[in-house]
């Protein structure tokens, strides 16, 4: 499970979601306060206000969990790759990757 760990305690997930919508073309969508279901293909479900779910396309089998952890001297962000067998090694390859990549990228978070 990827981790991208900052270290800053000012990192919201208001600036999280921020930075995966600019950093991620239009074909995925960002949902705040959304949580994965175990349930494949199941709909995402409301969740902590730190949870934040990346999906791409018309169909939920390309998804990740995005979770903001807040430590006392920093910042945990959390991605972890949906799907059970061949959809979660293409999720851990695919948008989990892309996800971290991003948020590395990102100004104000991980640059």
């Amino acid at each position: 499970m990827p981790t991208v760990t900052i270290p800053r305690t000012d990192i919201t997930s208001e600036r999280v979601g921020a930075a995966l919508r600019a950093g991620l073309d239009d074909r995925y969508d960002v949902l705040p306060g959304m949580r994965i279901t175990r349930i494949p293909l199941g709909s995402p479900q409301a969740a902590d206000p730190d949870e934040i779910v990346v999906e791409k396309g018309p169909t939920p089998m390309v998804r990740a969990q995005v979770t903001v952890i807040h430590r006392a001297d920093y910042t945990d962000i959390r991605i972890t790759p949906g799907g059970v067998a061949g959809d979660l090694l293409m999720n851990t390859l695919g948008i989990a990757r892309k996800i971290r990549r991003v948020l590395l990228d990102a100004p104000g978070i991980g640059s």
